[in-house]
Order: structure tokens, then sequence, then C-alpha cells
């Protein structure tokens, strides 16, 4: 099985949708992903994702299944009375906390990810995210995925996320620590 991990075309977010260049990247996906022969698309709920993944949908006329999890990863959090995203903190807040944020069996102990239940709101995608590829035959086994009998190991299945979802996507499946995101 390959996973395709598309992040939305060119985006304007006032109206969750992609601008006239995301429209045009999505003309241009929807090729690419026709040379890879996708077999099965699954989409953020957002328009962002929606709509880049349109063109493709329209000429192919898969199916898609959309998931709420898939959308943007974000959880707000106040900081020195500021609202930012939890995977957003300044490269101070980094810096000073190093050891335990790149540290992958503690950076969830961290005082403003403890605050904000991160470990629980990334175990919870991670969850989510292993029962798709549990649905298309790969079963989460320690670090690895086992090939369950009767799986499709020829399928190209595309995923039209945001980028911090699919970051963290990328992450989970090579069992890397999450990286800050920007």
């Amino acid at each position: 099985m390959k996973l395709f991990i598309i992040k939305h075309g060119d985006p304007h977010y006032p109206t969750d949708s992609i601008t006239k260049r995301g429209v045009e990247e999505a003309e241009a996906l929807k090729m690419r992903l026709l040379r890879d022969n996708i077999t099965k698309v699954y989409c953020s709920p957002l328009g962002r994702a929606q709509q880049t993944a349109k063109p493709f949908l329209e000429l192919t006329g898969l199916p898609c299944t959309t998931y709420d999890y898939l959308q943007e990863f974000c959880v707000p959090i106040v900081r020195d009375g500021h609202e930012t995203c939890a995977w957003c903190l300044d490269v101070e807040y980094y810096n000073e906390h190093a050891e335990r944020l790149q540290n992958p069996n503690d950076w969830y102990n961290d005082e403003i990810y403890q605050k904000y239940n991160m470990k629980e709101r990334v175990d919870r995608f991670y969850e989510q995210f292993d029962a798709l590829l549990l649905e298309n035959g790969y079963k989460r086994n320690g670090i690895m995925y086992d090939v369950m009998p009767g799986a499709d190991k020829d399928a190209n299945i595309a995923i039209f996320s945001l980028l911090r979802g699919n970051r963290i996507s990328r992450d989970h499946i090579l069992g890397l620590l999450i990286e800050k995101l920007t």
C-alpha cells in the first residue's frame, strides 16, 4: 500500500477555501494522482481540503470518505496573554524546554501540554488514524504495521488533510517525535 498524504491547495483561510492558485494546484494534482492509480480517497471536512480533492474526485468518480479528525490539528492555548496553537510556541520556549520537548516519552509532561491534555488529544488522533489504516488491512504492532490477511497491498490511498494533521500522521507512521510546527 502507498499512502499519499496531501496538504490542501493555496488557502484563503477567511472563507475556508482555496485561492485561484489553489484551484490551479488542485487541477495539476489530479493529473499526478491519476498517474499514481489512486484507489481510495479520504478527506478532511474542511472546505480547503475538500476543494483540493474535488477535481480528482470528479475526474475519477471515486468516492471520498470524510473523517472529522483529519481537520486542522491545532489546540488553541493561551501563553503570556496571547492565544496560539499548541504546536506554534515561540522558539525561546522550545529552547528553554528542549530536553523535555525533544523526548518522545516525556514531551507531553510539559506544563503547557499537560494543561491542555495534549497527550490525550494526540493519542486520540493516533487511534483514529490507526483505525483508518486497519480498515485498509494494516494493523499497528508497536512501531510497525502488520499486513493483515486480505489487505490490498497494491492500494494507493490519498488523504487530503491539513498541514498539522499531515505531519502528525506522517510522524506517527514513521515512529517520530511530533516536530515543532510553525
